[in-house]
C-alpha cells in the first residue's frame, strides 16, 4: 500500500505542474524531484507504516489530502525546533532577582516575563539610610552569541519621592532618610546592557567582574559563571563593559508576580527595621548620654599625639617637606571631629571638593577637607595595642590633574573597607574625605623621587560629609 501511495502522490504532483491544456508550468520535473522526500524520510517523519490502514478504502483526492495534511503538521514542527535554537529570554529571566556588589548596601532588580523589571535600593551609613523605588523596561535588541544577548533600557518610573531629605526620630535617636535615584538607571534610558546566561567562560570576564559576582554568593565553577548577569558599558571604567548586578541564587525558585505592586516593597522597607533596631541598640546602651557627643572616656588628645608622632616619623629620611601648621593644630585641638559626625558638623565650611590639586600647599594656609581618591596599596595598623583607638596607616596611588603619580598615606581611623570600592580592573579604590597634614618627598621602589601627600580621617568626617552631599559624598 506504501509504494502504491509514494506513485499516486508522485503522479499527482507532476500532473499539478502543468496546466490545463497539459502544458508544463515553471516548475519543471527536476525540481519536483529536488524537492520530494526521500522514502525513509517520509517513513521517518510521517509515519505511513502507522496511518496506511486507517487510508484503506480512501479515495485518491482524501489520500493525497491526509499525506499534505501530515506534511503541513512535520514542517511546522521543524520550524519550532528551529526557532527555540534562541531562548526567550525575558522568559528565562522571570522570577529571578539580580543584586549590585553588596558593601553598605545594594541595588536590586527582579525580572518579569515581559522585559518589565521591579527595583529598589537600600544604602546606609550610621544613622542615615537612602533608598529608591521604581519600574523599568527591557527591550531585547539582539542575541549575540550562544551565552550573550543586548537589551536596552526603554522606560524608568519612580515609585518613591527622588532627591528629598526626611528626618525620623525615633527612641530619643534622630535619623535621615534621603530618597534617592536608582544608581545604575537614572541617567540610562535609551542605552544598551548585555545579559551574560550561565556558561559564559570566566576568561571572558575581568578579574572585577568576577569579584563581584563572588562577592554576591553567586557561583563560579570548572572555568565558567553558573549564574546570569548583566553588565553595562561606562566610559569612565576603561571604555569596557563591567557586571554591575549577578543573580541572586536562591533554594527555592520564585514565580514571576502578574501584579502591579513592586515585587521588592519589602527592600526599601529594610531601613525600617533597621532603624528600629539601632535605636533600640541606641536606648539600651546610651540612654543616659548623646551617643555623638565626645564622651570621657576617650582621650582626644592623645588621639592626635598618635597621629602626628607617626607623621614625624613617615618623613624622616624625606626632603622638601612642608608641614601644614595650621591643619596640625586643628587636629590638636579638634580629633573627635575623627569619630564623631556632630563634632564635624561644627566645621562644615571646612569641607571642599577641590582635589589634591586644588590645595594651596603653603605651612601658614587655612586647608580644608577634601574629598580624595586613591587605588590601595597596603595598610599597617598605628600603636596597635593602644586599647582606644584603632587608627590605621593606609597607603593609596593616585595622580594629580598635571600627571604627577604620587603617593597618599592615610591615616584613618575606623574602617577604611566602609569606602572602598572594586574598579573594573580588579583594583580596590579608597574614596574618603581627609584633612591634609604634610607633604614631602621620599624614593619610590625604582629609587626615584616621588612626594608624599599625607591625611588624616575618620568615621566621623565621613558621615558629616555624606550628610552635607547625600550619596554623592564619596563618588
Amino acid at each position: 500500500m506504501k509504494k502504491i501511495l509514494l506513485s499516486l502522490l508522485a503522479m499527482t504532483l507532476v500532473l499539478s505542474a502543468c496546466d490545463s491544456k497539459g502544458n508544463a508550468k515553471d516548475t519543471n520535473r527536476e525540481d519536483i524531484i529536488a524537492s520530494y522526500p526521500e522514502e525513509d524520510e517520509i517513513n521517518d517523519d510521517l509515519d505511513l507504516e502507522d496511518e496506511n490502514e486507517d487510508e484503506e478504502g480512501l479515495s485518491l483526492g482524501e489520500q493525497k489530502r491526509n499525506i499534505l495534511d501530515r506534511v503541513e503538521v512535520n514542517d511546522k514542527k521543524a520550524q519550532k525546533v528551529k526557532k527555540n535554537q534562541s531562548i526567550d529570554l525575558f522568559k528565562e529571566l522571570a522570577g529571578k532577582e539580580f543584586a549590585s556588589f553588596p558593601g553598605s548596601g545594594s541595588d536590586v532588580i527582579y525580572f518579569h516575563e515581559n522585559g518589565n523589571i521591579d527595583g529598589a535600593a537600600l544604602y546606609g551609613n550610621g544613622n542615615m539610610f537612602s533608598t529608591c523605588l521604581y519600574k523599568a523596561k527591557f527591550d531585547l535588541v539582539k542575541k549575540i552569541d550562544d551565552v550573550t544577548y543586548e537589551i536596552k533600557l526603554t522606560n524608568l518610573d519612580y515609585q518613591t519621592p527622588v532627591d528629598k531629605e526626611e528626618k525620623v526620630k525615633k527612641n530619643g535617636m534622630e535619623f535621615i532618610h534621603n530618597y534617592m535615584r536608582c544608581s545604575y538607571f537614572d541617567k540610562n534610558v535609551g542605552k544598551t546592557f548585555k545579559i551574560h546566561l550561565p556558561k559564559t567562560k570566566v576568561n571572558s570576564l575581568s578579574e572585577g567582574e568576577i569579584n563581584s559576582i563572588e562577592m554576591t554568593d553567586n557561583q563560579i565553577a570548572n572555568g565558567q559563571i553558573n549564574v546570569f548577569a548583566l553588565s553595562a558599558h561606562d566610559e569612565n571604567y576603561g571604555n569596557k563593559d563591567y557586571i554591575i548586578m549577578s543573580e541572586l541564587i536562591d533554594k527555592k525558585k520564585k514565580s514571576a508576580k502578574k501584579d502591579s505592586k513592586n515585587y521588592l516593597t519589602y527592600f526599601e522597607a529594610g531601613w525600617k527595621r533597621a532603624m528600629d533596631e539601632i535605636s533600640k541598640e541606641y536606648q539600651d546602651d546610651y540612654a543616659s548620654k548623646d551617643e555623638d557627643e565626645p564622651t570621657d572616656d576617650l582621650d582626644f588628645d592623645y588621639l592626635a599625639k598618635m597621629v602626628l608622632d607617626s607623621y614625624e616619623d613617615d618623613k624622616k629620611g624625606g626632603k622638601d617637606i612642608i608641614d601644614l601648621d595650621k591643619s596640625q593644630e586643628f587636629l590638636k585641638k579638634n580629633a573627635d571631629i575623627l569619630a564623631y559626625m556632630k563634632s564635624a558638623e561644627k566645621f562644615k565650611d571646612k569641607f571642599k571638593d577641590i582635589g589634591i590639586s586644588g590645595l594651596d600647599l603653603k605651612a601658614d594656609k587655612d586647608q580644608p577637607i577634601i574629598k580624595i581618591r586613591g587605588t590601595y596599596i597596603d595598610e599597617k595598623e598605628i600603636e596597635p595595642d593602644n586599647d582606644m583607638f584603632g587608627l590605621w596607616d593606609n597607603f593609596l596611588r593616585a595622580s594629580l590633574n598635571s600627571g604627577e603619580n604620587i603617593i597618599i598615606k592615610l591615616k584613618f581611623l575606623g574602617d577604611r573597607r566602609n569606602h572602598t570600592y572594586d574598579a573594573a580592573d580588579g583594583s580596590k579604590v579608597v574614596n574618603v574625605w581627609a584633612l591634609p597634614l604634610g607633604v614631602y618627598k621620599m624614593k619610590d621602589d625604582n629609587g626615584k623621587d616621588i612626594r608624599v601627600f599625607e591625611f588624616v580621617s575618620g568615621e566621623g568626617i565621613q558621615d558629616q560629609a555624606y550628610k552635607l552631599f547625600g550619596d554623592d559624598y564619596n563618588k
